[in-house]
């Protein structure tokens, strides 16, 4: 298997060099380009006459932007709040309650179920 493969390879790597160098002549069909001698479109002087504002700074180009991404996330940070809120109003939040507390005259009404009860105190067995 690798004998083939080696050969399939070496017989790859001699013919390739030759397909390769093989293409046309590729610049004979090349259009020739001349530099223009024309004058610019636009004249390059500024006309006194004009009054034209001045470009907005970069600082108002930035707070368009803000406020556009402000007005297009509106919806989906709304729908975003009420998810957040209708999931967390599913949850059952936990009260912390001291476990050595009982919750009235009853002392393992504390404790619940699914919570293990605290540990007696330990002692010795010296005494």
């Amino acid at each position: 298997m690798t004998r083939r493969f080696v050969a399939v390879l070496l017989i790859t790597l001699w013919i390739s060099p030759a397909c390769l160098t093989w293409g046309e002549n590729s610049e004979n069909k090349l259009i020739p380009v001349k530099p223009a001698y024309e004058e610019a479109a636009q004249p390059t002087g500024v006309d006194p006459n004009i009054n034209t504002p001045p470009p907005p700074s970069p600082r108002d180009q930035m707070y368009v932007f803000w406020v556009l991404g402000r007005v297009l996330s509106y919806p989906i940070d709304t729908a975003e709040s009420y998810v957040t809120g209708w999931i967390g109003r599913l949850r059952n939040r936990p009260v912390a309650q001291p476990a050595a507390a009982p919750a009235g005259p009853n002392p393992f009404n504390s404790i619940r179920s699914r919570e293990i009860p605290p540990a007696p105190p330990a002692q010795s067995d010296a005494q």
